[in-house]
């Protein structure tokens, strides 16, 4: 979150040289536990520095499937549009953790290009996949995702439905804010 909160100018500079520096020297150190590094990198992946992406594309770059996870995680905190060619192609991953991952990034990044590839997950074998999808989708929003996730609306799986309506909830409410002001 301090990451986050340096990106939009409310952390000071001085505060997040530290954690940045504290972030790059355990994600740089081989010796550290690899689950440590991963969540070094995730934690990071909202910064826009250059060396972050490098990081991140070094990181899914690597033989570690647990690095190749956490790289999926920060590209959709890194909000770079240049990472929804390699999102897109793990939307197909075999691994459902890849799947989940970047749908999830997807819906970060908030790109119609994604309503497409992500309508694919809505059937997915895997149902975390399938809810992230939905999440995702009704992160971008738009008149096709409501046509789409509508077809839902009567899943046989409260968890789907659940989501569906969530999702719905929040297109609407992307739509026209104010609508919904009545309600809190």
């Amino acid at each position: 979150r301090y990451v986050l909160q340096w990106e939009l100018g409310v952390l000071r500079d001085r505060y997040f040289r530290r954690i940045e520096e504290v972030l790059r020297q355990a994600l740089g150190n081989l010796r550290e536990e690899l689950e440590v590094r991963a969540r070094a990198l995730e934690a990071i992946g909202a910064c826009s520095a250059p060396w972050v992406r490098e990081a991140i594309q070094n990181a899914y770059d690597n033989d570690s499937q647990r690095l190749k996870v956490s790289a999926i995680h920060a590209m959709g905190r890194n909000c770079d549009p240049c990472w929804l060619p390699i999102l897109f192609q793990e939307l197909s991953s075999s691994d459902p953790q890849m799947r989940y991952e970047a749908a999830v990034a997807c819906g970060a990044e908030a790109d119609e290009a994604a309503v497409p590839r992500l309508a694919l997950l809505l059937d997915d074998p895997d149902i975390e996949v399938r809810e992230a999808a939905i999440v995702a989708l009704g992160e971008i929003g738009g008149s096709e995702v409501k046509s789409l996730l509508a077809r839902y609306a009567d899943h046989p799986s409260p968890g789907v439905r659940e989501a569906v309506q969530d999702a719905l909830t929040r297109v609407e409410f992307d739509e026209d804010p104010l609508s919904m002001s009545s309600e809190f």
